[in-house]
């Protein structure tokens, strides 16, 4: 397969159309009435798997031989593509193995491995994960299944920008969010085949802006900094828990931009609201670490249990983890003095 064409979004249409929900545009009455212009929402979020991998990885398969089918696929994913492939292996009964960093929140390992997938940890970042899976492949025969740089998997993309122009066939724009670039590929692709006049925007964080940088240098090229929540589009921090205890959790924010002697922020965070006595612990542990900032986490515990208590606090501690990191990059981390008063919070 050397480029997308009609024919092959047409045939992926009809192959995923098994699994794969064809989901509604829902109309921003409040964005459109400001704009000027009908704006609708293409809710990929409903499908099974919580987002569109699961129609790339779906046809990426459907075109397997059945040798390779035989002998199993990989691929390396902390997200939504490690679930959507899951799925579609377990569909067409076929062996997967995802590699995952071993900072994946094991929520997401847990439903990655409800939908049959061997999981695999290892590594910090998703780099190192991705080396593995290609090492895996290698050595056990595996397919690897490319999150975005694969014809099959855009093509699979693609089907969106079909459903779009049947619902909607006199739309003039279609805005693409832009990480890797495989949903992007196949939505432009297809349509410009089936409308040349439709204009087709890739949307991509500021702080993100690898494809302007790659447009403007007539090459692809990275960026030397990355800065943006939206992490899958490009987001390089991650959490490291150091303590745990009953009320709180010191994590270290890890900025992979950063060189590794360059010092890393640490926060301690504590859920809801402790008693007196508990916030002796959290100032301890704050004055022990020397933490540049404490900040109340208010979430529900969760109610997937895998094995007893101490999973669930995991758990637990988890979801307030991922909290810290979303506060973070958002800039609502405080710096403050390890002796705050928190009667005053």
């Amino acid at each position: 397969m050397e480029r997308v064409t009609l024919e092959d979004v047409k045939e992926a249409r009809e192959i995923i159309k098994e699994v794969a929900l064809k989901t509604d545009l829902l109309e921003n009455v409040r964005l459109s009435e400001k704009t000027g212009a009908r704006v609708f929402y293409k809710c990929e979020n409903l499908q099974r798997t919580g987002s569109f991998k699961l129609r790339g990885a779906y046809n990426k398969i459907a075109h397997l031989t059945e040798e390779e089918k035989e002998c199993g696929v990989i691929a390396s994913s902390a997200g939504n593509h490690a679930q959507g492939v899951a799925y579609a292996a377990q569909c067409y009964g076929v062996k997967a193995v995802i590699v995952m960093p071993t900072t994946t929140p094991l929520i997401k390992v847990e439903r990655t491995k409800a939908y049959g997938a061997e999981v695999v940890l290892y590594g910090d970042v998703y780099d190192q994960a991705c080396e593995k899976a290609y090492e895996l492949a290698a050595k056990k025969g595996y397919t690897f299944i490319h999150p975005f740089d694969d014809l099959r998997v855009a093509t699979g993309q693609g089907t969106i920008a079909m459903e779009v122009i049947q619902e909607l066939p006199l739309v003039d724009y279609i805005l693409v969010p832009i990480g890797g670039g495989g949903l992007a590929t196949g939505v432009s692709t297809l349509a410009k085949l089936l409308n040349p006049k439709i204009k087709v925007i890739a949307v991509e964080p500021t702080g993100a802006a690898c494809l302007k940088a790659s447009l403007e240098a007539g090459e692809v090229t990275t960026v030397s900094k990355i800065n943006t929540i939206a992490d899958g589009t490009g987001w390089e921090y991650e959490t490291e828990i150091e303590e745990i205890c009953e009320t709180c959790v010191t994590l270290r924010i890890v900025d992979r931009q950063k060189d590794a002697t360059e010092p890393q922020t640490r926060v301690t965070l504590f859920q809801g609201v402790p008693k007196a006595a508990k916030m002796e612990t959290v100032i301890q542990k704050t004055v022990e670490l020397g933490v540049d900032a404490i900040v109340p986490v208010f979430t529900a515990r969760t109610v997937v249990v895998e094995k007893g208590n101490f999973s669930k606090k995991l758990m637990r501690w988890q979801k307030i983890a991922d909290e810290a990191v979303k506060q973070c990059k958002r800039g609502r981390i405080p710096r403050v003095e390890p002796q705050i008063d928190f009667a005053e919070m």
